[in-house]
């Protein structure tokens, strides 16, 4: 990476202990932190007592995080962070493209107020793209998109979002969706997500989630998850239109669903976000 680094940098990571493609992160990822030691570090948080044994490196710290859930161990994370440094959380099953963090860095001086969110795309063992991912649809949005939401497998958040306040991970999400909910929060509060299309992390391929019931069952979590996320983050004006739309929806696929199962299945997630708008629960 040619780049010289102005500002101080700190990869988060969350896992439950040793995993392989962990293991090749680091892998790949040590030039960059060799060669920018001064700006660069990794935080890793165990969360629970899984066992993690890395070689020693003073620019990578492990922490644990003995109460489980993802908030929890996200919070820890945060915990870490300095009062000048950005953080970009990544996934603990995931490996960077090697041009990731450089065009990472790039759209953060772009942006550098805002958050900035990258893909991951699914590969198989061969490390091929899947083009027909069922968990990784391929986005072609161009670098600077405004983006609704992000999740924290690919995602800077500059020093401005982090000494806001704003930025922590609720617990009434522990088990999945803080990051949605961090994502409503920080817009509502001023900042922007922006899209960077070329900072790309890969995630390999799992056989167990390449099926359409996994990813039908995925889309039911999603669904409450998102609009209880919206439900606690947004104003009235803006979740009456969120209701009336999902309103809508519902009502042409209660039609709709009797034409095919895909079409029955979508009425199944307009329901189920329509009932965890009005409950304020995850039901799915």
């Amino acid at each position: 990476m040619a780049r010289m680094l102005d500002e101080q940098y700190v990869i988060g990571i969350c896992t439950k202990g040793t995993r392989p493609t962990l293991d090749l992160f680091l892998e790949k990822f040590a030039p960059i932190l060799r060669e920018h030691a001064q700006n660069v570090r990794i935080v890793i948080a165990v969360n629970g007592d899984g066992d993690l044994v890395l070689p020693e490196n003073p620019n990578v710290l492990i922490v644990r995080e003995p109460r489980i859930g993802i908030a929890h161990a996200r919070n820890r994370v945060l915990q870490e962070i300095g009062p000048n440094e950005n953080l970009i959380f990544i996934d603990d099953d995931e490996y960077p493209d090697h041009e990731w963090f450089s065009n990472l860095i790039a759209a953060h001086k772009e942006f550098p107020d805002d958050l900035i969110v990258g893909p991951v795309r699914e590969v198989d063992s061969a490390g091929q793209v899947v083009k027909d991912s069922k968990i990784r649809p391929i986005s072609n949005l161009p670098t600077g998109t405004l983006r609704k939401t992000a999740a924290t497998n690919n995602l800077l958040i500059p020093p401005t979002a982090l000494k806001s306040g704003f930025v922590y991970f609720d617990l009434f999400f522990n088990h999945g969706g803080s990051d949605s909910d961090l994502s409503f929060r920080l817009i509502n509060r001023g900042f922007k997500i922006r899209w960077v299309s070329d900072a790309i992390m890969y995630e390999v391929e799992d056989s167990d989630r390449e099926n359409v019931e996994w990813a039908y069952g995925r889309d039911r979590r999603n669904a409450a998850i998102y609009s209880v996320a919206i439900k606690r983050n947004s104003t009235f004006k803006f979740m009456m239109m969120y209701f009336v739309k999902k309103l809508l929806q519902f009502s042409l696929y209660s039609i709709l669903q009797f034409t095919g199962k895909s079409n029955r299945r979508k009425f199944e997630l307009y329901k189920i976000s329509l009932k965890s708008l009005f409950s304020g629960k995850q039901t799915s």
